[in-house]
C-alpha cells in the first residue's frame, strides 16, 4: 500500500508538483479523445511538455499514471453539488448515483480502463485501484448515516457492483444505458424502503 500511496501523495515541493498535475491533466484530457490501448506514453510526456524521462520520474508505467488519474477522477463524486444543499440523505444518494451513471455514459474509456487496472500485474496499480474503490464507497457512506456501518457498506458493494456488471453489459451490447438507469431506480428504491424500516426501528427504541 506504500507505493500506491506514494503515487497520489507522493510530498513533492511545489514546482514538481505543478509538473505532475500537468502530467495527470494531460493524461486525463488524452483519454476523453481515445481508448487507452491508443496512447502512448511518449504522447503525454509530448502533450505535457516534459520529457519522457521526467515523466518517469513521476510515474514508472503508463498503468501507473492512469491509475492515478482515474483515482482522481474517482474523488468529486463525494463532493456535495450546490443544488442538494436541501436534499435529505436518499435523495443525495441518488443523485450522487445519476452523478456516477452520467459519468461512465459521457466517458465509457474511463469505465473500461477501470476494468483493465483492476487486472494489472503491478502491485501499485491494484492497490490504487483499491484505493479509488475505497473513495467511491466512502462517497455513498456519508449519504447513508441512519444505516450503521456494516449494512451502508454493503449497500455500497450493491449499488457499485450493480452499476458495474450493467455497463459491462452496455459495453457488450445486451443493454443500454436507460436500462442501466432503470436498474439503479429499483435498487435505490429498495435501499429507501429500507432506510424508512431503519428510522421505524430507531423510532419505537426511542419511544420504549
Amino acid at each position: 500500500m506504500i507505493e500506491a500511496q506514494k503515487l497520489i501523495d507522493p510530498q513533492l515541493p511545489s514546482y514538481q508538483e505543478k509538473r505532475r498535475r500537468k502530467i495527470l491533466d494531460t493524461a486525463y484530457e488524452l483519454l476523453k479523445d481515445s481508448e487507452y490501448d491508443q496512447i502512448q506514453i511518449r504522447d503525454v510526456a509530448a502533450a505535457a511538455g516534459v520529457a519522457l524521462g521526467t515523466l518517469y520520474r513521476y510515474f514508472s508505467s503508463k498503468d501507473q499514471l492512469y491509475a492515478t488519474a482515474l483515482y482522481d477522477w474517482a474523488l468529486p463524486f463525494g463532493y456535495d453539488a450546490p443544488e442538494w444543499e436541501n436534499l435529505k440523505e436518499m435523495d443525495r444518494l441518488a443523485a450522487r448515483i445519476d452523478r456516477a451513471i452520467t459519468a461512465f455514459e459521457r466517458r465509457p474509456q474511463f469505465f473500461h480502463l477501470s476494468m483493465m487496472l483492476y487486472q494489472a500485474n503491478d502491485p501499485a496499480v491494484t492497490e490504487l485501484a483499491g484505493l479509488r474503490m475505497e473513495a467511491l464507497d466512502n462517497a455513498l457512506l456519508q449519504d447513508m448515516k441512519d444505516f450503521d456501518e456494516a449494512e451502508a457498506r454493503n449497500i455500497a458493494s450493491i449499488f457499485w457492483g450493480t452499476l458495474t456488471n450493467m455497463f459491462l453489459r452496455v459495453g457488450n451490447g445486451i443493454d443500454d444505458v436507460a436500462a442501466v438507469r432503470s436498474a439503479m431506480s429499483t435498487l435505490m428504491n429498495i435501499v429507501k424502503a429500507r432506510h424508512q424500516e431503519v428510522l421505524a426501528n430507531k423510532a419505537n427504541k426511542t419511544n420504549k
